[in-house]
């Protein structure tokens, strides 16, 4: 299969009218979640940028249940790490009876809400040869991520990420949107 996508810079890109948007996840937790170990103030800062003129605009962004599953479980799994690192290891499934991973997912939980409110909520259908279509190309990239492709394509939706899973993915007739140079330089 030959793959083929546009991809551009987002300080570059031009919001149009009629553009849809699909902000993945790890900007999402960017925007929403700033930890530590996220990269340089000034990607952020552009995704950020970027974030203002979609809103500003009242442009279309969309959401899929799936990447809220993916927000709450990344909040969880860095929490967790934060949660063993500073405590004595304890299991995921004992952590999760006490206070504290409590106030880790109604976090996790206020964050989703707080991209329902900024995004509109859609599931999308996929018929099954789809569906296999991203199974079979998981060996080059993350499920996920071709599923998020996928449901972009659909959509017409152009994705916002700083994820590299996206310079190799299913063929993409939208934009990729980017502050990450790797995928710049492909």
């Amino acid at each position: 299969m030959i793959w083929s996508m546009r991809i551009e810079s987002i300080s570059d890109y031009q919001i149009k009218f009629s553009d849809k948007f699909f902000i993945d996840t790890n900007v999402w937790l960017y925007l929403l979640y700033p930890q530590s170990s996220l990269p340089s103030k000034s990607i952020i800062q552009a995704y950020s940028d970027f974030h203002h003129k979609l809103l500003n605009k009242g442009s279309l962004i969309l959401t899929h249940p799936i990447q809220l599953s993916e927000l709450i479980n990344a909040v969880i799994s860095i929490e967790y790490k934060l949660y063993t690192s500073k405590y004595q290891y304890q299991k995921l499934k004992d952590w999760k009876k006490t206070q504290d991973f409590n106030r880790v997912r109604s976090e996790a939980q206020d964050l989703a809400k707080n991209i329902t409110r900024q995004s509109s909520l859609i599931s999308g259908t996929f018929a099954p040869s789809e569906l296999e279509e991203i199974v079979d190309n998981c060996d080059q990239a993350d499920f996920n991520d071709l599923f998020f492709v996928k449901f972009a394509e659909k959509e017409q939706m152009n994705i916002i990420t700083h994820d590299g899973d996206y310079n190799v993915s299913l063929d993409f007739s939208q934009c990729i949107l980017t502050a990450n140079i790797n995928l710049l330089d492909k």
